[in-house]
Formats: C-alpha cells, sequence, structure tokens
C-alpha cells in the first residue's frame, strides 16, 4: 500500500495538532483547569484534520471550514460559560453585569 503525498500531509498535521493540543491540555491539567489534556488533543486533531481534507479535496472551500470551526468553538465556550454561572447559581438576568 502506497501512501500518497495528500494523505501523508493530512496524518502529519493531525499528528503534530494531537501533539501540540495535548502539551496545551497538560498545561491545563498541571494549573488544575478543568479541561483534559486528551479532550484538547483531540479536539484540535479533530480540527486540524477537517482543515487538512478541505485543503486538499476542496481548496476553495477552506476558509467556510475555518469560519464554521471558529462559530463551533465559540458556542462551545459560551456553554461552558453558562454552565459555569448555572453551577454557582449566577444565571438569570442582572441588572449589574459586574
Amino acid at each position: 500500500m502506497i501512501i500518497t503525498e495528500v494523505e501523508l500531509t493530512i496524518v502529519l498535521r493531525a499528528a503534530l495538532a494531537a501533539l501540540l493540543g495535548f502539551l496545551i491540555g497538560w498545561e491545563r491539567e498541571v494549573l488544575e483547569v478543568t479541561k483534559r489534556a486528551r479532550i484538547v488533543a483531540l479536539a484540535v486533531m479533530t480540527i486540524a484534520s477537517l482543515v487538512a481534507l478541505t485543503e486538499a479535496f476542496y481548496p476553495y472551500e477552506t476558509a467556510r471550514v475555518v469560519a464554521s470551526i471558529v462559530t463551533g468553538i465559540g458556542f462551545l465556550g459560551a456553554g461552558g460559560h453558562f454552565a459555569h454561572l448555572r453551577r454557582r447559581g449566577q444565571l438569570g438576568l442582572q441588572a449589574d453585569p459586574g
């Protein structure tokens, strides 16, 4: 089985992204932030794979995919923020934003 240059590029990008994402997650775990290293590594590897696949097969659609990923990450961040506020009992309308 021969691996093409495109396949090798996709695999290498995903592996590098997973490694860097794991390092970021590991740092957060050491600093006792709630996210785990494996979750961050998996998310970053998935994002890198999607972008690499899009660049390989649909080169003119890469900007749309990246924009969708950024939007999705924003929704995840907002959801995490609301969950944090709900656990603290502060979710609701407030006159004072502070």
